[in-house]
């Protein structure tokens, strides 16, 4: 028995001595053929952050590491990230053998920078709760004297400006379960994904359906006008513009002929309870009940009580008939989802709708990699292709 004890342990320690052999060999040669971008030169990127999207105490210095977690996670490829002063970052990405195939993967690295995850949950303004706010908002995009600056912020891509109250102040009453809280609002771009559900894409101009709503947003369009939408229920506040300088877009927005812009009007969250990647404890992907790809989120434990308290306060009521809130679901400040709200939720959320399995993917690796400190914004400033050093 001793004897078979003796040879059972001699077997474990030499499986143990082998994987790590192993493992230190795979080490030592991931580190050997791991592309060196001073021996192979590459491709420079240079981004500017965008300040606007700096966490409330992240520091801009946990970016580099940040960036790496998210565009090479393994190791494998040799990027190297580095700050620029306070406002812009370098990101140096070796070159391979295979020019064709490098121009990809700088393409991939593109898109996974324009598409950085940043996640947030908000409430769509509707009429039975934000009343007033909308009034306001439908009276500043009406009044003929704002058409300049609405023509400026469109030129910046920038969305129209939050309503203000009829008193100056930039906070309106909301009374939800019987108690009354002050909000400040936004309006916020629609994803690809939501413009395709909302049917609001240009296909849609010609359905027989849906051409008669696509039809109403265009005509307040051509106006510079607020539209209740969806037509018939008129639960939100949608306004659309025409892209005055589509050279701004982003190269693969350009190609796919992106000609309008959609914004909805959205409720601010009141400080310290907004809801944001930085609560998520997990990310996968998966289907949702149509069988379509989804992301599937669970929420720590402080994220999934303000979740809680943010559901259950907009949950159906009576005083309202019945009506549903909708949660928006931001991604890097677009909304992708609006559903609507039938009961309180606590720390489980998916998102729906129009994703491939591809970008589920990469959106999933990207809520992995954790919260960026700050975001950059899209479109690289410049991009330098070099080779190797002359020897």
């Amino acid at each position: 028995m001793k004897n078979a004890r003796k040879k059972a342990g001699l077997v474990l320690v030499l499986i143990v001595f082998v994987a790590g052999i192993a493992a230190g060999g795979w080490y030592l040669y991931r580190w050997w053929t791991r592309p060196d971008f001073r021996k192979l030169g590459g491709t420079v990127l240079i981004y500017e952050l965008d300040t606007h999207t700096l966490l409330p105490g992240s520091e801009p210095e946990k970016l580099p590491d940040a960036l790496l977690r998210r565009l090479d996670p393994a190791d494998f490829a040799g990027i190297t990230v580095r700050l620029i002063g306070d406002r812009r970052v370098e990101i140096a990405i070796p070159r391979g053998e295979n020019r064709e195939l490098h121009e990809e993967y700088v393409q991939q690295v593109k898109d996974l920078i324009a598409q950085c995850g940043e996640l947030e949950f908000r409430i769509l303004a509707n009429p039975h709760d934000d009343g007033e706010a909308i009034e306001c908002a439908v009276d500043y995009l009406g009044n003929a004297e704002n058409a300049a600056e609405l023509r400026h912020l469109a030129m910046l891509g920038e969305p129209p400006p939050p309503p203000r109250a009829k008193d100056g102040g930039d906070t309106f009453p909301v009374t939800l379960q019987g108690e009354t809280t002050h909000h400040a609002y936004s309006w916020v771009e629609i994803g690809k994904e939501g413009i395709y559900m909302l049917y609001l894409n240009n296909n849609a101009e010609k359905s027989p359906t849906h051409g008669r709503q696509w039809q109403a947003v265009a005509a307040a369009r051509d106006k510079s006008q607020a539209i209740r939408f969806p037509i018939v229920q008129k639960s939100s506040l949608l306004f659309s513009r025409t892209i005055p300088n589509p050279e701004r877009l982003a190269p693969q927005d350009r190609e796919q002929g992106k000609k309008y812009e959609f914004f909805l009007l959205t409720r601010d969250p009141s400080p310290g309870t907004r809801i944001t990647g930085a609560y998520l404890a997990s990310a996968e992907p998966g289907q949702n009940e149509r069988g379509e790809p989804a992301i599937r989120f669970r929420l720590n434990a402080a994220g999934a009580n303000l979740f809680h308290e943010l559901t259950s306060r907009n949950t159906p009521s009576a005083e309202a008939g019945g009506f549903k809130r909708q949660l928006a679901i931001l991604l890097d400040n677009q909304i992708r989802s609006a559903p609507p709200l039938g009961g309180p939720m606590r720390d489980r959320v998916e998102i729906s709708g129009g994703f491939t399995p591809e970008t589920v993917n990469e959106l999933v690796t990207i809520f992995r990699a954790g919260a960026m400190p700050v975001l950059l914004k899209p479109v690289p400033l410049s991009e330098v292709t070099v080779g190797p050093p002359i020897r």
